[in-house]
């Protein structure tokens, strides 16, 4: 970790800094991947264990969770490509920009509540289905990104 909190190591850049989009392409693919495995185990053990209702659409099924999941994260890919254009240090501020929509979306849910079928633990759900995926993609993908 460097002073600002930030993970650092090798980074895999060339001399401008800049990571190869071919490996940006893969390493989002793999962390749009794994974090869509996440949410849907984290919703099928919801699903168990909480009262869900059908009623309420998010999480009526699992499709919502993985194509809303992958969709948001393959526009998190979409914002690293353009930091790695933009910026010298990309990874630290797709770190900063990554928590602070992780922030944000965790508002969101709470405009579902006036949904049918919305219950304090269906909102507290898509709260943590929306951690998860922050704590399985921005980690994994920022690593791949790095690796030679």
């Amino acid at each position: 970790m460097s002073s600002t909190g930030y993970p650092t190591g090798s980074t895999g850049s060339n001399a401008q800094g800049r990571f190869p989009m071919g490996r940006i392409r893969r390493a989002g693919l793999a962390a749009i991947a794994a974090a869509v495995a996440a949410n849907a185990v984290a919703w099928g053990v919801a699903r168990a264990l909480l009262d869900i209702s059908d009623d309420f659409v998010p999480l009526a099924t699992i499709w919502p969770t993985a194509i809303f999941t992958a969709l948001f994260l393959a526009a998190g890919v979409g914002v690293f490509a353009g930091l790695n254009r933009s910026t010298a240090k990309p990874i630290p501020r797709f770190w900063q920009i990554a928590f602070t929509i992780l922030i944000l979306t965790l508002l969101s849910p709470l405009a579902a509540r006036a949904q049918e079928g919305a219950t304090s633990a269906a909102i507290l759900t898509l709260e943590a289905l929306h951690i998860v995926a922050f704590a399985v993609f921005v980690p994994l993908f920022t690593r791949l990104v790095r690796r030679t």
